[in-house]
């Protein structure tokens, strides 16, 4: 579902060298880049580890 909900919303609304919380957890996620509708970054917890998200996932830290 968040992948079709991605494509839905605009890329250009993520912005990239900037933290987001992901949905539905308390995790956040630092965006290096964004790829089509998937930001790249990593989870603040495992900043070695590359990961990519639907933008879908993200949201604004509270």
């Amino acid at each position: 579902i968040d992948m079709a909900k991605a494509y839905l919303l605009d890329p250009a609304l993520i912005q990239t060298k900037t933290t987001y919380q992901i949905k539905d957890t308390e995790e956040e996620f630092y965006v290096e880049y964004l790829n089509g509708v998937f930001a790249w970054g990593y989870r603040v917890s495992a900043p070695n580890k590359e990961d990519a998200l639907p933008i879908s996932m993200l949201t604004q830290k509270d």
